[in-house]
């Protein structure tokens, strides 16, 4: 018996070690997790500053490559905006300053930066809209014939000052939104940013991402579930709230054009394969950008409405987004900027700058 009863004191004593071991292995793992976490809270705040200015200079390596391009005199396509030049990671005609220029992987200092210019103007302004185009848009997505007027209307209370008194059937007002978890008010005014749409009446997140992806910033993308979504193209890809108003017909994607008066989704495929070249690739040497709006006869848009394109189209664009991915070791940030210009403007100019 008594050699029992050492052997379970020994028996517990191991248990408790052992247990002592364990419950100081894991104050170990989490005080080495805090240490890991507070020491990277701490490089990102000394590379700050840093990271800015990498962000910064990219924006005005954006800037620069803009301007040269417009300063190329290879022959009338150059004087137009395309796929194929630089500033859209194409492989076109370029001059001696472009040719040694990469928009990725650009070393400074101690850090790297990466840039990404998207033309704007290949879009739909929502802000320019009107009551006609939006419900073709709406009706081109397959959306009910019901919602198409509640989802006009609204939108249309949404963006206009609000009239006390005065509100179109199925419309809705600061008195409906009200009635929401949680409240908010009309923005009776211009849109901001296009994601303004998920909060007017009637516009669901199916609706407005239609099956875009959703990446991990959250800010621009899908939505969970959007692969169920019964829209293949969403309100985002038609329409921005940053554009000089007119749209490129050397950038616009088949979403876009088959809105326009004339245009059917043969006539828009039609521009894009004309716009490819031999090789059906945009992007490439061989691209044959429209030289002019009047040359949407070629791929049988009607006389009659070139006219009436001209006024909202165009062969250059004058908007452009910038998103630099700039790096110092293993700390990273995105920066992003609008930036206005074009053919016969001194210089594109920052309208704005913010972290991503």
């Amino acid at each position: 018996m008594k050699i029992k009863i050492q052997s379970d004191r020994r028996g517990i004593a191991i248990v408790m070690v052992l247990m002592v071991v364990m419950v100081l292995g894991a104050l170990a793992a989490g005080f080495a997790l805090s240490m890991s976490v507070e020491l990277k809270l701490a490089a990102r705040s000394n590379h700050r500053g840093e990271l800015e200015w990498l962000g910064r200079s990219g924006i005005e390596l954006a800037r620069f490559i803009l301007v040269q391009q417009t300063k190329i005199n290879g022959g009338p396509e150059d004087r137009t905006t395309n796929l194929k030049q630089l500033w859209a990671g194409g492989t076109g005609i370029t001059n001696e300053i472009l040719a040694d220029i990469s928009l990725k992987n650009n070393q400074l200092g101690n850090g790297t930066f990466s840039v990404t210019i998207t033309d704007l103007d290949r879009k739909i302004n929502i802000n320019n809209v009107d009551q006609q185009l939006l419900r073709q848009t709406l009706v081109s997505l397959n959306v009910d014939a019901a919602e198409v007027s509640t989802i006009v209307a609204s939108f249309l209370d949404w963006r206009d000052p609000d009239i006390k008194g005065i509100t179109p059937p199925s419309g809705a007002e600061t008195e409906y939104y009200e009635t929401l978890e949680p409240p908010y008010e009309a923005k009776n005014g211009l849109l901001d940013h296009v994601t303004e749409l998920l909060l007017v009446k009637g516009v669901t997140p199916e609706l407005f991402w239609g099956r875009a992806f959703k990446p991990a910033n959250g800010i621009e993308g899908g939505f969970d579930g959007a692969e169920s979504s019964p829209y293949p193209v969403g309100l985002i890809d038609v329409f921005t709230t940053l554009s000089s108003g007119k749209i490129n017909v050397n950038t616009a994607g088949t979403n876009v054009l088959a809105l326009l008066p004339g245009f059917t989704s043969d006539t828009a495929s039609q521009v894009l394969m004309r716009r490819a070249g031999l090789d059906g690739v945009e992007g490439t040497e061989d691209d044959m950008p429209f030289l002019s709006v009047s040359q949407l006869a070629e791929v049988g848009i009607p006389q009659a409405f070139l006219q009436q394109l001209s006024v909202f189209m165009d062969v250059v664009s004058r908007a452009f987004e910038v998103e630099v991915e700039a790096q110092i070791g293993g700390i990273a940030k995105s920066f992003v900027a609008v930036i206005v210009g074009g053919p016969g403007a001194p210089n594109y100019q920052v309208v704005s700058f913010y972290p991503k």
